[in-house]
Formats: structure tokens, sequence, C-alpha cells
């Protein structure tokens, strides 16, 4: 095993802790100032200031982080799946269970993310990055979707495939966080050679595993993804040629699964396809 851990998972972290802060202990967010936070969007100006609050000695940090302390599994979904997840598969003493969270690229999913990983290193988990991961885009706006998706591939599904490698079982917590993007999360880990995806069933109210079969991207889809990054770029006859011989629809590519726009591969496709 690598270093001591025997088990990996990956968190995706939401607003829960910023939610049932507020349900429960109305007044204190209230004169915290925290009131309607997990509701804010993304270009709203708390996000700034909710960011600005993402650290130890922070007076919102401290409470947030006293709560979690006192019941984990009320405050936070990411932990109410997690430490029953671990308690259900023996994956103990925390010293062998590595974590890793990733928050999207907002002040309030940060706060929550950095309050947990506080949380969690207290507790004797392996913490796998010194903060939690932040990535770049993620959540913010249609615009920047195809980016993020590009970044979680960098920061996150690459880490999954060095651990696989390694030969450490890979675990996805999919309860927190925007579900797209945590959907793709899934699959794209599932590729990278991830064990597991678990999260809180809503009507079970327990914690419901699914096992990840290997995926593999079509060996054709990976020769014209090749391609393009090859020479940079393909005309219209090249690509439609190309696809052709490896045996896919090109329309079906562009117009259907939008894998290719412009003649140009998605950003966290060609991520994606290794070299």
């Amino acid at each position: 095993m690598s270093g001591g851990v025997r088990w990996v998972h990956v968190v995706s972290v939401g607003t829960s802790l910023l939610a049932n802060f507020e349900r429960l202990n109305g007044g204190s967010a209230a004169a915290l100032g925290v009131t309607g936070w997990s509701r804010v969007g993304p270009s709203d100006p708390v996000q700034e200031l909710a960011l600005s609050r993402s650290r130890p000695g922070d007076p919102v940090f401290n409470e947030l982080l006293k709560s979690l302390k006192g019941d984990p599994r009320t405050y936070s979904a990411e932990l109410n799946a997690f430490l029953r997840y671990v308690s259900l598969n023996s994956h103990a003493p925390p010293s062998s269970v590595g974590v890793l969270l990733y928050s999207t690229d907002t002040g309030t999913g940060y706060l929550c993310a950095s309050v947990i990983h506080k949380y969690l290193g207290g507790e004797g988990y392996r913490l796998l990055s010194p903060k939690p991961v932040r990535v770049r885009g993620l959540g913010r706006s249609e615009e920047l979707f195809d980016d993020a998706l590009a970044n979680l591939l960098d920061l996150v599904v690459s880490r999954i495939t060095d651990w696989s490698g390694k030969g450490v079982p890979v675990y996805i917590n999919a309860t927190g966080g925007f579900k797209a993007e945590t959907q793709f999360l899934v699959i794209a880990a599932a590729i990278a050679g991830a064990k597991a995806a678990y999260y809180i069933h809503e009507t079970f109210r327990d914690v419901v595993e699914l096992p990840l079969p290997p995926l593999k991207i079509h060996e054709g889809l990976e020769e014209v993804v090749r391609r393009f990054k090859g020479v940079g770029g393909l005309a219209r006859d090249e690509f439609e040629g190309l696809c052709y011989r490896v045996g896919l629809d090109p329309v079906e590519l562009e117009r259907d699964r939008k894998l290719v726009v412009n003649l140009k591969p998605r950003k966290w496709l060609l991520r994606l396809v290794k070299q």
C-alpha cells in the first residue's frame, strides 16, 4: 500500500453544513450573519465574504467547527455518508484512511470544505492535500462548465488514477456538491479505476453503495481524440473520414453527444484520453 494508506475516499463537498447550521441554530446563524448563505448563487457578493471566513480562528469557521464536532453526521451530509460507510466497511484506523476533499469554485462551498477538512484532520484521518481542492470554474457558470470539468480531471481524477495504479482502492463520496458535476466525476472515476461510489439515499436514509464496473473509452474515439492532439485541429473532411474509418458516426459525436464542438474535442475529453 501507499505510505500506510489502505483506502482513499474522494469527497465532493456542498453547502449542507451551512444549511444545517442555520436550520438547527437559527439565532446563532443570524448573529453571525450567515443566514441564507447555503442558498446564494455563485455570483452573489456573499461568496467573497464566505471565502474570507474559511480560516481557523474566524468566528464563523469556529462556530461551524464546534457544531460539527458535536454531531458531525447531523450537520454534514458528506460526513453522514463518509462516517457511516467507513464504519460499515471497517475502514480503520483513521490513520489508514486517506481523504481528498474538493469543493466548487464558490466561497460557501470552500468554507464548508475547509471546516470539514479541519474536523477530519482532528479525528486522525490522512488528509491527502494541505487544504481542500477548490476546482476552478466548478459551479460558477455555464460558460465555464467545460473548463471546470477539465480542471476536475486535472486536480482530482488524475490522483484517482495514481492511487488505483498503486493498488489502493478508491471510493467516491457523491453526496454533496452539484449533481451534474458529481455524476461526471463518478463516470470519470470509474474510467480511472475507482472501486465504488456511495451516498445517502433520500428514501432509505442510509448509505448506498454503487459498485463501479471497469469503464473504457471507445477505442475509435480515443484514436480520433489522439489525432486532434497530434495536429491541433482537423478539417471537416479529415474528421469525418477518420470517424468512419474507426467505426464512429461524426454526426453523433457532434450533434447528439456533443463530444466534438466546432471541430474540436471537448476540453475534458482531451484530458480524459491519454497520449
